[in-house]
């Protein structure tokens, strides 16, 4: 329960329902953060989707350059030698299990080196728009842990900017072939369109039994992706929706009052909201010490809402409330005190200073 420490009174306001909708209506009740709140884990595939604007369909987003330079190297070498570029990623099952893959990627070139024999004469890019292809690259996923993949492969291409063009399966040999089936914006990733992978089974380790975890497809997007000459960005996993089991670890206070809360899965989550009160005359409020107010006939009844909304002003969380007192104001009372203390100390000395003359006199 959150609870001011100095009073140990309950805050109030209006949790967040399990998805994280707050309604801000009725009447508030104390909050409750329970400790060691936990943050359910989410399969990669089964959650929030992403990719390119207008097109969020995909789970794993990749991005970086596939280093034109060793394409052209592998063409002139018949495909022999062809550098691997090979990353690794971490994806999580339905139960938060962590599998390690590799992802290869390898410039598509034909045994006789000629990339005409491997690349179609065009390809649709999401638009549907056919455009010259002037670099493939074949990619494959492979699992560490014994988990087992019915489509793991599909090839990319990029046009004569280095600039991603789309995705599909394989291409054939034939010089100048048409491809199948390429992605379209908003379509869902298929493994026709080279841009979906399939999970047969997940497996830890090298135990030999699957985890019980669903299996299911996960949708690839290498839009980001360039084929320039040069290695210095080479491809890397930019996002993917999969995560394991966390637990709450921090909560901050946004300035509308809303309550976020920070997992240990690099999650956050929406737990609640904090109420605000104001008063038709708030200078009519009894103050009873310790920055408590109570209610009075003169300030009227406590109208109740969120921060930010209408009369309500915004929380400024993690800071000290600002001094309501003049340093400069305050400065001059000080030496207009000192001056006052001085022409009194001299006014008491005059009268001592009269008193021992007239004490001389008398002698």
């Amino acid at each position: 329960m959150l609870y001011d420490p100095s009073s140990g009174l309950a805050v109030q306001g209006y949790p967040a329902s399990a998805n994280g909708t707050i309604t801000g209506t009725g009447v508030p009740q104390s909050l409750q953060i329970p400790l060691g709140l936990k943050s359910a884990a989410v399969g990669t595939g089964f959650g929030t989707k992403n990719g390119p604007t207008g097109d969020k369909v995909f789970d794993v987003g990749f991005g970086g350059n596939l280093d034109q330079t060793q394409y052209i190297i592998a063409a002139s070498n018949a495909g022999v030698g062809a550098v691997t570029t090979t990353i690794s990623t971490t994806i999580y099952d339905s139960l938060g299990n962590a599998h390690l893959v590799n992802i290869a990627f390898t410039p598509a070139i034909s045994s006789a080196g000629n990339p005409a024999e491997v690349l179609p004469a065009a390809v649709n890019n999401s638009a549907g728009v056919p455009v010259t292809a002037a670099t493939e690259w074949h990619y494959k996923l492979s699992p560490t842990d014994g988990t087992t993949l019915t489509q793991s492969d599909g090839y990319v291409f990029f046009d004569q900017n280095g600039q991603f063009i789309n995705t599909a399966t394989s291409v054939g040999a034939n010089a100048g072939r048409a491809l199948g089936a390429t992605h379209l914006a908003g379509a869902n990733p298929s493994a026709a369109a080279g841009n979906q992978i399939t999970v047969a089974s997940w497996q830890t380790g090298n135990n030999a039994t699957p985890t019980p975890a669903t299996p299911g497809p996960i949708g690839l997007d290498f839009s980001l992706v360039t084929s320039l000459s040069g290695g210095s960005n080479p491809p890397n996993v930019l996002s993917q929706n999969g995560y394991p089991q966390g637990t709450l670890s921090n909560i901050n206070v946004g300035q509308d009052g809303t309550i976020s809360g920070a997992f240990t899965n690099g999650q956050t989550q929406t737990l609640g909201r904090v109420a605000l009160a104001t008063f038709q005359n708030e200078q009519g409020l009894h103050r009873l010490g310790s920055s408590q107010f109570s209610a009075t006939a003169n300030s009227g009844l406590a109208q109740v809402g969120t921060a930010a909304n209408g009369r309500f002003g915004a929380i400024i969380s993690g800071s000290l409330e600002q001094s309501n007192v003049s340093i400069a104001d305050e400065f001059t009372k000080m030496i207009l005190a000192q001056r006052s203390f001085e022409a009194n100390s001299r006014s008491i000395t005059t009268a001592d200073s009269d008193l021992q003359t007239v004490i001389a006199l008398k002698r």
